[in-house]
């Protein structure tokens, strides 16, 4: 009876149980299933982690919100209607919190979704009060690290959409989303329950409703992938693929991106990217930027190699790891993590620049552009399942990789949350350490320098990042020399050493390295004309300092107590003197052509000469000291005429030319402007067109390109054979022609406009062209004689090398010393007969010494040669640079090479 008893009461628990199973088992979303299963083109191309929607009685799904599952062909949400998505989760769901972090270029906010489970969101400020405290070894010793990761958890930043035409990530964070809130899968449940999730749907919010428009316009109906119809020619403000490489924290964008990340501190931050099949998965060749620490790069790999197994063993091809970029450049967003003692990282999926679904081939006989270079069907160890040579891909079969992908990093990480805790303070402890231990201790930024509000630039963008910056107290007396009391102090010691140490120091980019993806030499001192000293002798920790709080500015004013004659503004190269002489138009202002004394004072060529108003003195020295003060210039009252060679400065009217197939370095070179309150008109082909420039403009300048790009594509432009193609603002459509428009952007300049160029520059103006562009003047005939060839063996990648005046009167080189630091990438080289070497301004230097930071092979194919060149032709003029000296912001040295130009446009017969 007993044994009765006891198999009955065995049954009767296991059918209970079967029963407890069965009802907890989530209903699934039939429809959103069914409709990810018809859009995907594939099976392999899914898998049980993404082959499925979840359902939820309260919480709403994208497609009961947007009317569409998401990956349906031929459907991109704008960014409104994505944003009310996720309003609608977080006001439905208490695992969900929606937060504003900031506003774009043209005011949407911004917004991070951060999922985890409803105590953890209920308590987000004490978790992210442990994350602060893990953050700083220096307050929280190893014993009470380790408690603290007992009770904290890792937060894993995933961001979308950075660049507008990569789609599929800013519909897929939606999904993403709904998914970690609502799904009882315990793989997703370990997620909500041990990690913070924090997801940013669009990084780029101006750029997405761009390429949005655009893509509803006209590309929907494009399902041929060699089609060569071109991409929008905006996608935010001013920046365009860039904004991945804001090294200067310049925009919006970034801004509000790294302070959130200093608030959050999250351990992981995953930058979701597409352009190769199917999956890469972040690691890179090498070489990896020595001062990391060797734990990051190691979490790189374990990671990666982890989502490569687990899709791979879920019958995923084509997903793999290392081969593809370096891990060098510190520029990228995402390197906000790897610099603050986190694991920075990113992927690259397969995207079809929109939403139509369309046969790919991906193995070609002849040459395919961008993917030709890692030969993407071949197999190898660490591309072990390679993607197919040719197949029908949709945006939906880019969403289930993006997602899985995202899953299985986060499921590790939430499963390792310890571990990956204490690697976060680890980092940090070892950055600390090697700040005491070893060589560099410090950096130096003496307070004299010839540019102040550079030197303020400088040490606001570290503080931006979070490193501290330390004024001394006393004269500091090392070994690389004596410093006054008030220098600035940047000591290693610090959490974050590596971001300070990899943005002070000079670059050394190894010569059997991979070729490099992107730019290796940035060394910031260099870039923005300030003297930054490395300290290596540890005796500057023990110097008394003190702890800068807020942000730095230096301040002009007026020296002097009378100005019977009137005022000089000092000229060493600030380039805040632009600024002044444009708030200044009221004012006669004169330059000198030679240096002299004020006293005690030296005074450059190129400086300002004020005169006196004697009519309203005390108005005009108020006018003056208002626009001075915040400009950092240093002016001096003076009663008597200094007896120097001077001449006029004119406010030139200046027009700013872009094409349509390249607007990215004609958009940096806007904000250069607009940053330093130039007035420009923003003009393309279809004013070059109708001509009689000289009418309306004294300067033009053609911005840099590409470092490839061929004089023929700045004439002739987008091909008419596709045309027209409107770029104006549309009742439907306002996202377009806002930057500029055009009732057609195919067909560019033309002959036409290439003759009224040269017309313009007989009438007498100035034509300025930065970089590639001085290819146009050579090759089509506006300047004679002057001829450009590619390198032979030269290859200086994104480095700066040392340029030397040759021209010691051109009003281009006020400001400057005999060496310059110029950015050189991929540039041609300037073939001048001797007769014409009268018009080289500067060069660079013949001496070994060439490379200042980064890399240079082939070196003494450039050493001696032009840089910039000044040519006359007819009543006007073509300056040549062979460099592009307003690259992505950061190149504050080389930003008055063109100032001078403008100032001194009509007085080039003065050198």
């Amino acid at each position: 009876m007993k044994k009765l008893f006891f198999l009955f009461t065995v049954l009767l628990l296991f059918f209970i149980t079967l029963f407890l199973l069965a009802s907890a088992q989530q209903e699934i979303d039939k429809e959103s299933t069914r409709l990810i299963k018809e859009y995907t083109t594939d099976e392999k191309f899914l898998n049980p982690l993404v082959d499925h929607i979840p359902e939820s009685d309260t919480v709403p799904s994208p497609r009961e919100i947007l009317g569409y599952v998401v990956g349906t062909p031929k459907k991109l949400t704008y960014y409104a209607d994505m944003i009310r998505y996720h309003k609608a989760l977080a006001e439905s769901s208490e695992k969900v919190e929606l937060v504003p972090i900031g506003k774009t270029n043209w005011g949407r906010m911004m917004y991070i979704v951060v999922i985890a489970s409803q105590e953890t969101i209920a308590n987000l400020e004490k978790y992210k009060t442990y994350i602060a405290q893990l953050s700083d070894p220096r307050r929280t010793p190893e014993i009470e690290a380790r408690e603290i990761i007992t009770k904290a958890k890792p937060m894993y930043f995933v961001s979308c959409n950075l660049h507008s035409w990569e789609t599929g990530s800013a519909e897929m964070s939606m999904e993403l989303a709904y998914r970690l809130a609502v799904s009882e899968h315990p793989f997703i449940k370990i997620i909500r329950d041990e990690a913070i999730v924090i997801i940013a749907p669009c990084l780029e919010p101006d750029g997405h409703d761009s390429f949005t428009d655009w893509y509803y316009r006209y590309r929907k109906d494009i399902d041929n992938e060699r089609t060569r119809f071109p991409g929008p020619p905006y996608w935010g403000k001013y920046v365009f693929h860039d904004n991945n490489r804001d090294i200067e924290v310049s925009q919006p964008l970034t801004k509000n991106i790294i302070k959130m990340f200093l608030d959050w501190r999250p351990q992981v931050a995953h930058d979701l990217h597409e352009s190769i099949p199917y999956l890469y998965v972040s690691t890179g060749t090498g070489p990896f930027y020595p001062a990391l620490d060797p734990i990051i790069t190691n979490e790189w790999h374990w990671l990666a190699f982890w989502e490569v197994t687990e899709l791979t063993k879920m019958g995923m091809p084509g997903v793999w790891t290392h081969a593809f970029y370096t891990g060098w450049y510190p520029g990228y967003l995402i390197w906000v993590a790897n610099l603050h003692n986190s694991i920075g990282r990113f992927y690259e999926t397969f995207g079809n620049g929109g939403a139509t679904t369309m046969e790919r081939v991906l193995k070609r006989e002849e040459e395919e552009g961008f993917r030709s270079r890692f030969n993407i069907t071949k197999r190898e160890w660490y591309r072990p399942w390679p993607p197919d040579d040719k197949i029908l891909w949709s945006i939906r079969n880019n969403i289930n990789y993006q997602q899985s992908g995202v899953l299985c990093g986060l499921n590790l990480v939430a499963k390792n949350s310890e571990t990956v805790l204490y690697n976060f303070w680890k980092k940090g402890y070892n950055a600390v350490k090697k700040g005491q231990s070893e060589a560099p201790y410090a950096w130096i930024i003496p307070p004299e320098q010839r540019d102040p509000d550079e030197t303020a630039n400088v040490l606001n963008l570290l503080m931006t990042q979070g490193v501290e910056i330390h004024q001394t107290k006393e004269v500091a007396k090392v070994k690389e020399g004596t410093f006054p009391q008030g220098s600035y102090l940047v000591k290693m010691n610090q959490p974050y050493r590596t971001y300070a140490k990899t943005l002070l120091e000079v670059q050394d980019f190894p010569e059997s390295a991979s070729r490099p993806y992107d730019d290796v030499g940035w060394t910031l001192g260099y870039m923005h004309g300030v003297n930054t000293v490395r300290i290596d002798d540890k005796a500057i920790l023990d110097v008394p300092a003190a702890l800068i709080k807020e942000k730095i500015a230096f301040k002009g004013k007026i020296q002097g107590k009378t100005s019977k004659y009137g005022y000089v503004i000092l000229h060493r190269g600030n380039n805040n003197l632009i600024t002044a002489r444009f708030a200044l138009e009221g004012q006669e202002i004169y330059a000198t052509e030679e240096s002299f004394k004020i006293g005690k004072i030296d005074v450059p060529r190129g400086s300002f000469i004020i005169l006196s108003d004697k009519t309203n003195p005390e108005e005009q020295s108020r006018e003056i000291s208002t626009v001075v003060k915040d400009l950092g210039l240093e002016v001096h009252a003076i009663k008597k005429e200094p007896q120097v060679k001077k001449h006029l400065l004119n406010l030139p009217r200046l027009a700013l030319y872009h094409t349509w197939t390249n607007t990215q370095n004609s958009g940096w070179a806007r904000f250069a402007f607009d940053q330093y309150e130039i007035p420009y008109a923003l003009i393309s082909k279809d004013r070059l067109r109708n001509g009689n420039l000289v009418e309306d403009f004294d300067v033009i300048i053609i911005p840099h390109q590409s470092a490839f790009t061929q004089p023929k594509n700045i004439v002739f432009g987008i091909d008419p054979k596709l045309g027209p193609i409107p770029y104006e603002k549309t009742e439907e459509f306002q996202s377009m022609g806002i930057v500029d428009q055009s009732q057609d952007i195919t067909g560019g300049m033309g002959i036409t406009g290439l003759k009224n160029l040269k017309d313009f520059v007989d009438l007498g103006g100035v034509l300025v062209l930065l970089g590639s562009s001085s290819k146009l003047a050579l090759e089509y005939g506006l300047v004679r004689y002057i001829s450009a060839r590619a390198p032979r063996e030269l290859s200086a990648p994104g480095s700066i090398l040392k340029g030397e005046r040759v021209d010691e009167n051109s009003p281009i080189l006020y400001g400057y010393e005999k060496n310059v630091p110029l950015y050189h990438s991929f540039g041609f080289i300037f073939n001048i007969p001797k007769e014409e070497r009268k018009y080289i301004v500067l060069k660079y230097t013949k001496t070994d010494d060439i490379l200042m930071s980064g890399y240079i092979k082939g070196a003494k194919e450039l050493k001696g040669k032009a840089a910039i060149v000044n040519f006359p032709v007819e009543k006007g003029r073509v300056i040549m640079f062979n460099f592009n000296p307003l690259h992505r912001f950061q190149t504050k040295m080389d930003f008055m090479l063109v100032f001078n130009i403008l100032l001194h446009f009509d007085d080039f017969e003065h050198e």
